[in-house]
């Protein structure tokens, strides 16, 4: 596994080949690990289509956001299978899915808010994005319209991984799930974009830094106290003040990580139980 990301992505179609070949790889070994690369992958192939038929002001700009974003993905994972610390957000994801105790949609949103809302004001730095343009930002919004034409093929991976009599109420619900997602994400990605103009203002510094993965690891935290999806998944659009009060999650354990991640998941959350 760790070959596949052993060098950084030089664009974002070269992203898109490897995550699929990292996500049947990981299908195979570690299908909690495999769910939100599958996730990811879909959702950049749909980026990279809008991105090809002209959909975005500044295409160039957008390119080089792709592919930064991208490797903050592939620089966490091969930092983890390393051995060596990866930011706290992560940390949580990766360790609650090798776990393998926790429900699957849990391994999902804890990935996706440690790429968002971690990676992403992360990302649009390393990417040089002009954070004061109008026409950038909305660039970065129209990403969503991608997004939310990848969230049906994306809810249809993780059905497969479901107990077969729960399938069929996830697919009658398709149409909430996919509306509740594509809202989060929306405002996640906004959210996102404020914390990377907030790290601009502070001129990187480890403060701003440190804010980030303060947040996005009081958003993890969040994600695992709430009892099924459609509630989780709306902590992922929530500034990091607000992601955790004190009083709403679960204590941490040792290791930063609550003691009882991996505990039972009331009713809601069958549609989204591990597959037996």
């Amino acid at each position: 596994m760790a070959r596949h990301v052993a060098q950084p992505f030089a664009t974002p179609e070269q992203a898109v080949q490897t995550l699929s070949r990292l996500g049947r790889e990981l299908g195979h070994n570690a299908p909690k690990f495999a769910l939100f690369v599958q996730a990811y992958q879909i959702s950049l192939a749909s980026a990279t289509v809008h991105l090809d038929s002209g959909r975005f002001t500044h295409p160039g700009a957008m390119r080089q956001y792709f592919t930064a974003f991208a490797n903050r993905y592939r620089l966490a994972l091969s930092r983890w299978l390393a051995g060596a610390p990866v930011a706290a957000p992560w940390r949580i994801a990766f360790e609650v899915a090798s776990d393998g105790q926790a429900a699957h949609w849990r391994d999902l949103l804890l990935g996706i808010n440690a790429h968002i809302n971690h990676d992403l004001p992360l990302a649009a730095r390393d990417a040089g994005l002009d954070l004061g343009s109008a026409g950038v930002y909305r660039d970065h919004m129209r990403i969503n319209d991608a997004l939310f034409e990848a969230t049906p093929e994306i809810r249809h991976a993780m059905v497969r991984q479901l107990r077969p009599l729960a399938r069929p109420a996830a697919w009658l619900c398709g149409p909430l799930i996919d509306a509740r997602v594509g809202r989060s994400l929306q405002l996640a990605r906004r959210l996102a974009w404020r914390q990377a103009g907030r790290l601009a203002q502070a001129g990187d510094s480890r403060e701003a830094r440190a804010r980030l993965v303060r947040d996005s690891r009081a958003t993890a935290l969040r994600i695992l106290a709430r009892p099924d999806f459609i509630t989780a998944v709306r902590r992922l659009a929530m500034d990091g003040a607000d992601a955790c009060p004190d009083e709403a999650c679960p204590a941490p354990g040792a290791d930063g990580l609550p003691a009882r991640h991996g505990r039972r998941e009331t009713a809601p959350a069958m549609l989204f139980q591990r597959s037996s």
